[in-house]
């Protein structure tokens, strides 16, 4: 599981060069196969988180890894009248501008949600 803040619906630089530093990994192709999830974190809602998920999952495409999203089919996120970052791409919370936001308990109970999924279908790739 990856989780980065968005910035402007971009993957942060810092990212960015995490995964620019993957060059050898992939010439190797010791990622292929793997899973990879990812959640995130933005200023507020509509400011380009799923954007932000779909331009990963390039990346995780390009490394062989297989993206395993949020996979709730609907359950929870939809019709919330809570404010939430949580997307069928990931679990999410809104930092507010000055991040000051800390996650409320539906973003909590969905990150873990997203967790055990993942850890799931992780034992299941492995079996």
């Amino acid at each position: 599981m990856l989780g980065f803040p968005t910035h402007f619906g971009m993957v942060p630089a810092q990212m960015k060069a995490l995964f620019d530093s993957c060059v050898a990994l992939w010439v190797k192709g010791e990622l292929i196969g793997k899973p990879c999830g990812i959640f995130f974190s933005c200023g507020s809602r509509g400011e380009g988180q799923e954007v932000f998920a779909m331009s990963t999952t390039a990346y995780i495409a390009h490394l062989g890894m297989l993206y395993v999203p949020l996979a709730l089919h609907g359950k929870t996120i939809d019709g919330s009248d809570e404010m939430h970052g949580c997307s069928l791409w990931g679990s999410g919370t809104i930092a507010g501008h000055d991040r000051s936001r800390q996650p409320s308990a539906l973003e909590l109970k969905v990150a873990e949600m997203q967790g055990k999924k993942f850890a799931e279908i992780t034992k299941k790739l492995a079996a």
